[in-house]
């Protein structure tokens, strides 16, 4: 769930604390390395708070705050409709990790993560609202969820690309959970910046096709003692007839 707009509800019951953002950048490229995409993927979904069994991740609202978003970005609806059913949606991931040792001890984390197939949906929040924050239990607006998809349901499908900036203690430690890491009080990670965008293709509940298209874009002040991410993109939009 994003920072911004998800902070006024998710805040009500508990889930959400200000993030702190520190300074501190890589001396040269010199220390730099790659790591593993596994040092990321595996560290994601560290929670299962909002559609379980499915573990959580990311999701995102447009700046009037009237669409909530889910994008499978890390595969872990995938894994869970494969589980289940014995069959993949298809979704992969690919990228890269960059590692570089800053001046003061600590490493910055850059994460290139390019998905295909990625399961996505969205809700109205006005519907979250009436339903007192029952994602599991409010009906999709657009697209379904990965159990809609175990029980037979077409699952609404496309590419999503996620880069990300962080900070951790030091070069080597293990990688975050990246949505409790922006959204929670985590002092041994500095996230700086995201960018999020996806494009995926499904079916609204009256059958009608439609085209979701979500960009997300935010980064951080070093040395913002608030952490705040300021987002100059927070865009949800759909094509195709109503």
């Amino acid at each position: 769930m994003k920072l911004t707009n998800l902070l006024k509800i998710l805040a009500l019951i508990g889930l959400l604390l200000p993030v702190a953002v520190r300074g501190g950048s890589p001396s040269d490229l010199s220390n730099c390395a790659q790591r593993p995409l596994s040092d990321f993927l595996d560290a994601q979904g560290s929670t299962v708070l909002f559609f379980p069994p499915v573990e959580d991740m990311l999701a995102w609202t447009d700046q009037a705050f009237v669409y909530f978003a889910l994008v499978d970005y890390a595969g872990l609806a995938n894994d869970y409709v494969d589980s289940e059913t014995g069959s993949s949606m298809g979704t992969g991931m690919t990228g890269r990790i960059l590692e570089c040792a800053t001046d003061d001890g600590r490493a910055k984390i850059s994460v290139v993560l390019n998905t295909r197939k990625a399961l996505g949906f969205a809700q109205s929040v006005e519907d979250l609202f009436a339903s007192e924050f029952d994602f599991l239990g409010t009906p999709t607006i657009f697209g379904v969820k990965a159990q809609d998809v175990v029980a037979g349901a077409t699952p609404a499908l496309g590419p999503a690309s996620l880069r990300v900036t962080f900070y951790i203690d030091a070069p080597g430690d293990p990688l975050p959970d990246i949505r409790p890491a922006f959204q929670a009080d985590a002092p041994n990670v500095r996230p700086f910046s995201i960018d999020f965008r996806s494009t995926t293709v499904g079916y609204r509940p009256d059958g009608t096709k439609a085209r979701m298209r979500v960009q997300q874009v935010g980064t951080g002040a070093l040395g913002d003692p608030a952490g705040e991410i300021v987002w100059s993109r927070e865009i949800i939009d759909f094509s195709g007839k109503k």
